[in-house]
């Protein structure tokens, strides 16, 4: 999604929180902080994110065209 690493170190991956180069849906920007929580307890599992409103979006105009 980011087509590059969106951290420079790790003392940043550590220390700092995700930067967001790019305009990205609200969806998105969510399921990668999620995935990217330092928290292991807390931190999104497969299951949630096969569930993700961004995983799980279809859009109707490229639906009704059978593009997706």
């Amino acid at each position: 999604m980011y087509k590059e690493n969106p951290f420079y170190s790790i003392d940043e991956i550590m220390d700092h929180d995700l930067r967001v180069p790019y305009v990205m849906s609200e969806d998105c920007i969510d399921l990668i902080r999620q995935l990217l929580d330092r928290d292991v307890e807390r931190r999104i599992g497969i299951q949630a994110v096969l569930e993700h409103p961004w995983c799980t979006f279809v859009d109707p105009e490229e639906d009704e065209g059978g593009k997706r």
